[in-house]
């Protein structure tokens, strides 16, 4: 498991983004999987962006494509379909498509000098196989339409203008983005009728019989040819060839407990979670923690598998093999009224507090504990959070370590660094820095 694209810039090294897309192809070859819907090519150039955040390489535009062309690279090799997204961009955002529509009102000049640049230079190297359409709106390219089911834009712009030849799929049909405005079996069917070739319908309920009716009845009237309908299907089934998907003995023949068990892989994980991890603020030089203080650890039971690799209280097991004086408190991810009880009956036995400050984008995070915690200036305070921005470290926040993941690897290095064992070798990943 690896860190957020984000994490992967953080390195300072494009050397591992390729070798941790080619990992993560012969992980995903070995049980099954052939296609992914990776990579994000967002500029993140808002802060506040609730969807796209960490899931970005970065909100400076050369190194977007500088590690998204090594992911790419690395996919390739390992014979995974990679797919850029979100075409044609969300990194200007301030909400989340997943509920509510975005409309990016980026003029066109900008936007083909910044968004669409990744797309333009991955496509030309041949590395874009596949591209995810954004369900948003773009006044500078279609007024009245999402992009979703936007001819101009899937048409014009994407096939027509840049030159795309590959598949177009569209992000999922379900979202509150795209199936409010134009109900979801409308919306797969307009799609396909703007240039789509295939359509993100994850529904398994009576939407799959209305969504393949009123395919047809587009088909009947048509809105969609049979010729072009030939072209979409031509265009999955040949880049299924490219890959052989339909040779069996192309297949890998790698086990998925050999894979996983790769010592290269691991020791991957282990390099890119040091290299990754970083500290973005310390004012009171709080940093390191000694060996035998008497600490509180207030952890989010975060989405884990919840198995013995990963589980709630990973960073405690992590801070133990350090200290054995550093007491648990487990909360839920966002904090209800009986975790502020907790907290507030444990923390008069302890000057130094460690809250993890994790951000999800359905769940935000607690911004306001690490207020109320920081409030006492006797108290020491430290923030281990998984986003570089405000969204997840509030001003108040003296000493904060980032981790641009909240799996086990990432979340050992941060003990390390929380007790001096590991010297954090992340370098900041955008261009925007933290009020001070």
């Amino acid at each position: 498991i690896f860190p957020k694209p984000m994490g992967l810039r953080a390195t300072g090294d494009r050397r591992l983004a390729y070798a941790v897309g080619l990992a993560v192809a012969r992980q995903s070859r070995a049980v099954g999987f052939n296609w992914i819907h990776s990579p994000v090519l967002a500029i993140n150039v808002n802060p506040a962006n609730p969807e796209i955040c960490t899931r970005a390489y970065s909100d400076r535009v050369e190194e977007v494509i500088t590690y998204a062309e090594q992911t790419c690279r690395g996919l390739k090799e390992g014979g995974l379909i990679a797919t850029g997204k979100h075409f044609p961009g969300r990194g200007d955002s301030a909400c989340d498509a997943h509920y509510e529509l975005p409309v990016i009102t980026v003029d066109r000049e900008t936007m083909l000098a910044r968004e669409l640049l990744p797309y333009r230079v991955l496509i030309e190297k041949g590395l874009l196989p596949a591209i995810m359409i954004a369900h948003s709106i773009y006044p500078a390219f279609d007024e009245e339409h999402v992009a979703t089911v936007s001819k101009r834009i899937l048409t014009g712009l994407l096939r027509e203008e840049l030159g795309f030849e590959g598949v177009i799929t569209t992000d999922s049909m379900t979202m509150g983005a795209i199936a409010n405005k134009y109900g979801v079996a409308n919306a797969c069917a307009m799609a396909l009728e703007a240039g789509a070739d295939l359509v993100l319908m994850k529904a398994e309920n009576r939407l799959v019989e209305e969504t393949f009716t009123t395919i047809r009845r587009f088909v009947a009237e048509g809105r969609i040819g049979e010729e072009e309908l030939d072209a979409k299907v031509y265009r999955v089934l040949n880049l299924k060839y490219q890959y052989g998907l339909f040779h069996p003995w192309s297949f890998p023949s790698e086990k998925p407990e050999e894979v996983i068990a790769d010592e290269g892989i691991l020791t991957l994980s282990r390099t890119v979670a040091r290299r990754s991890v970083l500290i973005a603020r310390d004012r009171r030089g709080s940093l390191p923690l000694k060996r035998d203080q008497r600490l509180l650890l207030i952890e989010q039971a975060t989405k884990t598998p919840n198995d013995l690799y990963w589980h709630p209280g990973t960073l405690y097991k992590y801070c133990l093999s350090y200290n054995r004086n550093v007491a648990y408190l487990e909360t839920a991810h966002v904090h209800d009224e009986d975790d502020r009880r907790r907290i507030a009956e444990a923390l008069p036995e302890f000057d130094t507090v460690v809250v993890t400050n994790f951000y999800r984008r359905d769940l935000l995070c607690n911004n306001e504990t690490v207020r109320w915690l920081a409030q006492d200036p006797a108290r020491r305070v430290i923030v281990v959070t998984n986003t570089p921005y405000e969204l997840s470290i509030p001003v108040e926040a003296d000493t904060v370590i980032v981790t641009f993941a909240t799996s086990p690897r990432n979340l050992e290095v941060v003990a390390g660094v929380l007790f001096g064992q590991i010297v954090p070798e992340g370098e900041g990943p955008v261009a925007y820095r933290l009020p001070d």
